[in-house]
């Protein structure tokens, strides 16, 4: 196998692997909840226990799309004014994230499609 076709390969596998990284990337999920949670070392994240009471407001921007779902339970709806008001900032950062990671991945792209024309000689 020549250097070349070594060098096809391994930007294949890396684009393969960004392609899948981004379509993890499809969707942004912002979460503001109220209840009693704990720390779970093993996933590394914050849980409830099974049938306790959370109230919440879950909002999902999709990027490919650019709609924005938002799911809130009744108190959220109707109590918990503040909290939606720091929830809609939270969307707010949220787009505002989006907009620079694809301005970042654009720039990758670039670097990438460059270097591949500098090792093939175009």
């Amino acid at each position: 196998m020549t250097d070349l076709d070594i060098s096809k390969k391994q930007k294949s596998t890396f684009l393969g692997t960004i392609g899948g990284f981004l379509e993890k990337l499809e969707t942004l999920r912002i979460r503001t909840i109220v209840g009693e949670l704990k720390y779970d070392a093993k996933t590394n994240n914050y849980v409830h226990s099974d049938g306790q009471n959370v109230e919440a407001i879950i909002s999902e921007i999709h990027l490919a799309s650019g709609d924005i779902d938002t799911k809130m339970t009744d108190k959220f709806a109707n109590e918990y004014e503040a909290l939606r008001e720091y929830h809609q900032m939270k969307e707010i950062k949220g787009q505002e994230i989006i907009r620079k990671n694809l301005e970042l991945i654009k720039e990758i792209a670039k670097t990438i499609l460059a270097l591949g024309k500098n090792e093939t000689g175009e």
